[in-house]
């Protein structure tokens, strides 16, 4: 504007300069007469002075044409510099050879970078487009000199405008992105809290599809984009979409050559699986002729693939479980897809194994193969039965148990009915001559009630309930001390010899126990040799490993003793032994066993984690063994009985806690006829209110442990808080209860077993009273 006003200017000025010029030059003044020498002067200065304005003016002029000239030559070259800036960096970009899908966020940031430094701008991002999810998501952020990666991400369905129009037009240029069609949606959440004015945005386009945008935002001021730079845009996206498309190919190319290798790789394993494999493998034509064999079946067979090629697979299959033949297969086979059978195979050592065959039919061309593959079960087979023979043991231990529960529940009773009796009977006796009458019907019910006490303990044992006091012993000392008792109950047509191992280990087993045990064997041997024969006694020491212990359920690998007792009698069939440890079963003649003695040595030996085994043949004899866990500590000496002694008393305290009145009387009765003073109580609620009431001093609680609410055990821990030198002895007739963990007595616990009698009773009072008090 200001240029052409001053053309303006120049232009009159001319024009008055040369009707100046003309009348100088004619002098004449404009009435035509001659200039006077004044007017001439005046006229010339006039027109220097109107020359001299214009050449101001054409000065001025041409200083603004310089100025601009100056500007457009500075805007050029800035031009050129960004130009050169730009192709320097698309030349880089191009010849980038090592872009890969591992380092593209690495690249990325660096043209983000470039992208911003190169078009000034505050901000460019690089977004990639999920079409999964319909996302656009941006992987690297330049922020005024800070590289982020946000992740942040644009839903089209919330933006359709936006993506309407990079996805026609290919790229979106906003000087006033607020405003802008395109854009204006993102105006209130995104361009004014983060001050953006103008934006630039150019789609990453690979074979024609939307693949990510380039976005270039200037902040503070609005900005209008000059072409250079929408193309130098352009042109990096190009660039980046070729990268991806390349990285993609690579990794296509890289993915085929991979599967290339795989699948050839699955050839090699499959040859080497069939080479390889402990499968029989076959294939068969339509008449089940062979076509081909593995190397394992080769092996098996001791025969060549050529010489094994057209033979008939049936003719060395022999008993298959369905009578499988050649046309049985192929009928099988319009039936169903897959065929299966079980089949013995003859084998090169011209012996059989089991095997289970699994054949597939399938269509080849115009004829039916059939694809086979055996397993030798030989092993499983007999597994299977080893398994049937666990199981039946599970199930034999599991019946045994129940019924064990319930002999047990009856014992409990049964033992403080016999305490009673045999109590009562006992005490009777100490106040009658042999020669008395009644003496004989008393001594008859004892004997009775002993029978039944010893019926009981078989029960207890059998269901391993009995209360044991198990020791550290030598099971040859034990057999030693009982070498006589057990002459005595064979007899002598039975000749009785023992075998003793060296360096025995110990085992910890109640002796009492272990009398029963070799009592009911000897007693079981000698029925079986009613004309005479011998039994004989062993022990060893015995590693059992994993393979032995495997086949026989609840049994650890280590170190046991073994008892072995054999006989030389009848023998013992596989149908009898399935049973003999069944309770109450017997072959003897009724009255003349009660079916327990068996039962009850399983029930002892499982309560002392052993395992018993029996190995008979008819008309041979019996052995039985017996593998108690060996323990690696010094044995106990074995105590010889000495003379019977009179019954001991003393003048103590006695507070006696039992629930059956007819045992709390007969107990109370010998007590008090030993010299002890007795308190007396029905349960333990009752008997530490008469403990209360008593003014004087409790030196002993004798408690029966199981009693309706509070036990014994719980009675004792209570009165030792008030009386802490109390001395306490517990009784039972039943194992599980406080003071005993599967059946075995808590050590430093003084205890009677019931049924009692009165001499046991006044030992056992007599023993805790004497020796220091337990905790």
């Amino acid at each position: 504007m200001v240029e052409a006003n001053l053309e303006k200017e120049i232009v009159a000025l001319r024009k008055v300069n040369r009707v100046l010029m003309e009348r100088v030059e004619n002098s004449v003044n404009s009435s035509g007469n001659d200039y006077s020498i004044f007017e001439r002067n005046i006229l010339l200065e006039k027109l220097v002075e109107e020359r001299t304005r214009e050449l101001e003016l054409a000065n001025k002029k041409l200083t603004i044409l310089l100025n601009e000239q100056k500007k457009t030559t500075d805007h050029l070259k800035h031009r050129e510099v960004q130009q050169e800036i730009q192709r320097n960096v698309l030349t880089k970009l191009l010849h980038e050879t090592s872009i890969s899908e591992e380092n593209l966020i690495d690249v990325l940031k660096t043209v983000a970078s470039i992208i911003a430094n190169t078009l000034d701008v505050h901000r460019a991002g690089i977004w990639q487009f999920s079409r999964e999810t319909d996302e656009l998501i941006c992987l690297i952020q330049y922020d005024e000199k800070e590289i982020i990666e946000t992740q942040n991400v644009l839903k089209i369905s919330e933006f359709p405008e936006y993506f309407a129009a990079i996805k026609s037009t290919g790229t979106i240029i906003a000087s006033d992105a607020r405003q802008h069609t395109a854009t204006t949606a993102f105006s209130e959440s995104y361009f004014k809290p983060c001050e953006i004015f103008s934006l630039m945005d150019t789609g990453i386009i690979i074979e024609g599809r939307l693949q990510g945008v380039i976005c270039v935002e200037q902040k503070k001021n609005i900005r209008n984009w000059h072409p250079d730079e929408e193309s130098f845009l352009r042109t990096v996206s190009a660039i980046i979409g070729q990268v991806m498309l390349n990285i993609d190919r690579r990794k296509a190319l890289e993915d085929l050559n991979y599967s290339n290798k795989q699948i050839s790789k699955e050839q090699n394993f499959n040859q080497l699986l069939l080479d390889t494999s402990p499968a029989l493998i076959v294939m068969l034509d339509s008449k089940a002729q062979i076509l081909m064999v593995n190397k394992a079946m080769m092996n098996l067979m001791g025969l060549s693939q050529e010489e094994l090629k057209s033979k008939n697979f049936f003719d060395h299959i022999i008993n298959t479980t369905h009578d499988y033949s050649t046309d049985k297969l192929i009928s099988t086979a319009e039936l169903t897809a897959k065929i299966q059978f079980e089949g013995s195979i003859r084998t090169s050592s011209n012996s059989s194994v089991i095997v289970e065959w699994y054949f597939k039919s399938m269509n080849a061309g115009d004829r039916i193969l059939f694809i086979g593959a055996g397993i030798d079960i030989t092993e499983k087979k007999t597994a299977d039965l080893e398994k049937e023979k666990l199981q039946g043991q599970l199930h034999q231990a599991m019946k045994m148990e129940a019924v064990g529960r319930l002999a047990g529940g009856i014992a409990h009773d049964f033992n403080n009915l016999l305490t009673s009796i045999t109590g009562n009977v006992e005490y009777a006796l100490l106040d009658l001559s042999m020669d008395d009458p009644i003496t004989e019907c008393l001594l008859e019910i004892k004997h009775s009630a002993e029978s039944a006490a010893d019926l009981t303990r078989q029960l207890l044992a059998f269901s391993r309930r009995q209360m044991i006091e198990p020791r550290v012993l030598d099971l040859n000392d034990l057999i030693s001390s009982l070498h006589r008792m057990l002459a005595r109950i064979i007899g002598e047509d039975v000749k009785l010899s023992t075998s003793q191992g060296e360096n025995l280990d110990s085992v910890k087993i109640d002796p009492g126990q272990f009398e029963q045990i070799l009592v009911n064997l000897a007693i079981n041997a000698r029925d079986a040799m009613p004309t005479g024969g011998n039994l004989i006694i062993e022990t060893s020491n015995k590693f059992l490993d994993e393979s032995y212990c495997s086949k026989h359920t609840g049994v650890t690998p280590g170190s046991y003793v073994m008892l072995a007792v054999s006989d030389t009698g009848s023998g013992i069939s596989e149908e009898v032994k399935k049973h003999i440890f069944e309770p109450f079963f017997t072959t003897k003649p009724k009255g003349k066993g009660t079916g327990l003695g068996l039962a009850t040595i399983y029930g002892i030996v499982s309560q002392s984690g052993g395992i018993v085994e029996v190995y008979s043949e008819l008309k041979k004899g019996t052995s039985f063994k017996i593998y108690f866990p060996a323990v690696m500590e010094k044995p106990e000496k074995i105590r010889r009985q000495g003379a019977v002694k009179a019954l001991p008393g003393g003048k103590e305290t006695v507070l006696l806690v039992e629930d059956d009145k007819s045992v709390r009387d007969l107990a109370a009765k010998v007590i008090r006829k030993l010299g002890y003073y007795v308190l007396e109580a029905c349960d333990g609620q009752n008997a530490f209110m008469v403990s209360q009431m008593y003014g004087g001093r409790i030196h002993l609680l004798f408690t029966d442990i199981i009693m309706p609410g509070m036990n014994g055990k719980q009675l004792g821990e209570r009165m030792k808080k008030i009386i802490p030198d109390l001395k306490i002895l517990y009784t039972s007739g039943y194992t599980e209860n406080a003071i005993a963990h599967h059946g075995v007595i808590d050590q430093n616990v003084n205890f009677l077993s019931k049924p009692y009698t009165p001499s046991s009773l006044a030992e056992k009072i007599r023993y805790t009273l004497d020796n220091q008090s337990l905790p």
